[in-house]
């Protein structure tokens, strides 16, 4: 097994490093004059990176500019995240989904104030240890913002790497990220050029080096030094095992009720008795009896509200899959 991150037996660990600094070399003077201008490229701050960075999971670059721009407007430094209320930074946040997102951003603002007196760290190490932050968003701040020769490994990038040196290894193995990561981290420029590097390897995997269709390898800075173009194999990487069949669950949300008035979890009055936290809420009145799952909600989910009446004896935990109560006397709202 080679020592270079890839573990094909055959190659060449000397020549592959080489190939991939050359690489970057290749890249950063690309990126110079070819990258987009994008509005947190602007003003790379920590602050701004790291927004921008967690906009930009799974979601378009078209679609987060509008996002970022009002965000930072509302919410300019750390602080004003660790102080905003829930309710307004989900507005903020409304229309991006997967909110858990913008929790992680206040839950970690709130860490950085406390602990860091509002900054974020310059250390990649210490940036992982905040919610919502793992090995690429703290490479891509580490890099981009403090200068520091951490790289940001994604999809992305595994393909400019697995077509640059034509490496048979599948991407869909954490050790094989893991030792990719390694080798590019050798190869990585300190300063200003290590940001450069990290967006343009970036730029060069969105714009050129292409999944899904062919590469654009007649504008690739990499076209005379990369190996499956050169074999004319650039649709043979990078390989990637089949992912697993998604797993579909069904849950329910109950909703509690009072005439026309609803309820969230938290804001209870004192004649509602409620269940513990990841359980349910039981409110009786008049002889109906309404429940509201606290904690189940997902944002993924579609949600199914049902009314009881009557006795309800069963209240179940979140995770139970023992029925909640019996059928009878539930009717859909």
């Amino acid at each position: 097994m080679s020592d270079t991150g890839f573990e094909k037996q055959d190659r060449n660990p000397s020549e592959d490093r080489m190939r991939v600094r050359e690489a970057a070399s290749r890249i950063c003077e690309w990126y110079a004059a070819s990258r987009r201008v994008l509005p947190w490229r602007e003003d790379p701050t920590p602050y701004h990176t790291w927004i921008a960075e967690i906009m930009l999971q799974q979601t378009r670059i078209e679609a987060v500019i509008p996002y970022y721009q009002r965000f930072l407007e509302s919410l300019p430094d750390i602080p004003s995240l660790a102080a905003v209320s829930e309710d307004r930074l989900l507005k903020l946040w409304e229309g991006l989904g997967y909110y858990s997102r913008a929790r992680n951003l206040k839950k970690a603002a709130m860490l950085l104030t406390e602990n860091y007196g509002g900054e974020l760290p310059a250390s990649a190490e210490e940036l992982r240890k905040l919610p919502g932050i793992g090995d690429y968003t703290a490479g891509s701040i580490a890099s981009i913002s403090f200068g520091l020769p951490e790289p940001a490994v994604d999809g992305n990038v595994l393909r400019v790497l697995s077509r640059l040196l034509a490496c048979p290894d599948d991407i869909a193995k954490t050790a094989v990220r893991r030792r990719a990561a390694e080798l590019l981290r050798e190869a990585y420029p300190t300063g200003r050029e290590a940001g450069v590097l990290t967006e343009g390897i970036m730029e060069l995997g969105e714009t050129v080096c292409l999944p899904n269709a062919v590469p654009r390898c007649g504008s690739c800075p990499l076209r005379t030094v990369c190996l499956a173009h050169l074999a004319g194999e650039e649709l043979s990487y990078p390989v990637k095992s089949a992912a697993g069949k998604r797993r579909v669950e069904e849950k329910t949300v109950f909703l509690l009720r009072c005439g026309d008035r609803f309820a969230r979890a938290g804001s209870a009055p004192a004649d509602w008795r409620l269940g513990p936290p990841g359980g349910i809420a039981l409110f009786l009145r008049r002889g109906q009896a309404y429940l509201y799952a606290r904690g189940m909600a997902d944002d993924r989910l579609s949600r199914r509200v049902y009314r009881g009446r009557g006795r309800i004896s069963v209240v179940q935990r979140r995770g139970d899959r023992k029925p909640l109560f019996p059928a009878d006397g539930i009717s859909v709202l």
